[in-house]
């Protein structure tokens, strides 16, 4: 009997530790941590695809001068929730496409992609959504570090802004004569899907501004002085990060945009001006010939007037001599996107002038090479 009960606690000791075993067996491992390469390649809107290469490519075509293109280069890779997985600086040497930037981040996750161009061209003047100064943007971009939470609401709310905005007490725009100068500023961010395998994505990016050509054939019986030109309702402030409804796609590719946002107009003129500018030295029109004035680089902006019957339509005066001509209203012209180019084309007869207005995509037409240079 002794016998048989020792068998019977050793039986019942061995079906305890067998259940343990198969209890621990039970318990999910760890599940362990995949990491993969995102490759982001970086062009602008109007050049080719990114070269698939670790290096910075030229497309002599697609941009006239250095302003336009991509001079410094910052990607920062934010994690699904929400902290900066990447944040690095480049300087692009530049050009109008990127190759590829290798990334290690973790996979089987959403990425949002963030790009910010020419960051620290000292005079494009950008501000908060308090209506503060960002005193030093690539400082204030440099500042967000990895693994700290990204500020999205703060970057969302960042404006460019060309002169001091509209006075409340005066209800004017501080200077209207500004334009922006320098490399210009670009940035967007995009979505990406990472799962458990190597991806290259491809971020095509528009300029912060809308480039203005005034193309003037004299074909009057006599010489002409151009001294000045206006451009109304024009918008002082756009965001800084794009906010864009619609994209036109060409060949997979975000070639223009169709709607877009703008930051809430202020006070009585709607927080819309007109530009002027004046040439000091005057530009020579000869008769009979055709002369491309200095171009003109504004923000961009859609005149939404409170009063549906008011023109929203864009309109524009030349001065002749030190005399204005009557604005001409353009029918075509309610909207002005970012990187799309305004090429006016005015013919100067002696009893009339015949005005017509193109709005075309950046980069369709080849631009002058002294573009962005005040030749006052």
């Amino acid at each position: 009997m002794r016998n048989f009960v020792h068998i019977l606690i050793l039986c019942l000791a061995s079906l305890f530790v067998a259940g343990c075993d198969k209890s621990a067996s039970d318990v999910p491992a760890p599940e362990k941590e995949v990491w993969v390469n995102l490759n982001i390649g970086v062009a602008l809107s109007d050049a080719a695809k990114p070269v698939r290469s670790s290096r910075a490519d030229v497309n002599e075509e697609a941009a006239a001068n250095e302003a336009e293109k991509m001079q410094t280069l910052r990607i920062i890779v934010v994690d699904k929730n929400g902290d900066v997985e990447a944040n690095r600086f480049l300087y692009a040497g530049s050009v109008v496409e990127y190759g590829e930037e290798h990334f290690k981040v973790r996979a089987n996750e959403t990425k949002q992609v963030y790009v910010f161009v020419n960051e620290n061209n000292e005079s494009v003047k950008v501000y908060d959504a308090t209506g503060g100064l960002v005193a030093d943007l690539h400082d204030y971009l440099g500042g967000i570090a990895v693994g700290e939470t990204f500020p999205r609401e703060e970057i969302d709310g960042l404006e460019i802004r060309l002169n001091d905005g509209v006075d409340s007490e005066l209800d004017a725009v501080g200077d209207v004569s500004a334009q922006s100068a320098g490399g210009l500023p670009m940035s967007k961010c995009e979505e990406v899907e990472v799962y458990d395998k190597d991806l290259s994505h491809d971020i095509y990016l528009h300029r912060a501004a809308v480039k203005f050509t005034f193309n003037i054939t004299n074909n009057s019986s006599l010489d002409r002085v151009l001294t000045g030109l206006s451009i109304d309702k024009m918008a002082y402030r756009e965001y800084y990060l794009p906010r864009v409804d619609e994209y036109k796609y060409v060949g997979g590719k975000p070639t223009e945009i169709v709607d877009f946002d703008t930051p809430s107009p202020e006070g009585t003129n709607n927080g819309y001006y007109t530009f002027e500018k004046s040439f000091e030295k005057g530009v020579s029109l000869p008769k009979g010939k055709k002369v491309t004035a200095p171009l003109v680089y504004l923000l961009e902006g859609k005149y939404e007037p409170t009063d549906v019957a008011a023109q929203k339509n864009y309109s524009m005066t030349i001065s002749l001599n030190g005399a204005k001509t009557q604005a001409k209203v353009f029918d075509n012209l309610d909207r002005l996107p970012r990187n799309t180019h305004v090429v006016v084309n005015i013919i100067i007869k002696d009893r009339k002038i015949d005005w017509s207005v193109d709005l075309r995509p950046y980069g369709e037409v080849k631009l002058d090479p002294d573009f962005g240079l005040d030749r006052d």
